[in-house]
């Protein structure tokens, strides 16, 4: 079994607030990590 990008940053906590929330935690994530890559 692979574990991608997507499914480990869907583990991570989100601290916002409800509503303000634009974006999924996740896909935050993943748009920082491949940016930097």
């Amino acid at each position: 079994m692979k574990i991608g990008i997507i499914d480990i940053c869907k583990q991570i906590e989100d601290p916002r607030m409800d509503r303000k929330k634009l974006h999924k935690m996740e896909t935050i994530i993943y748009v920082s990590i491949a940016a930097v890559i």
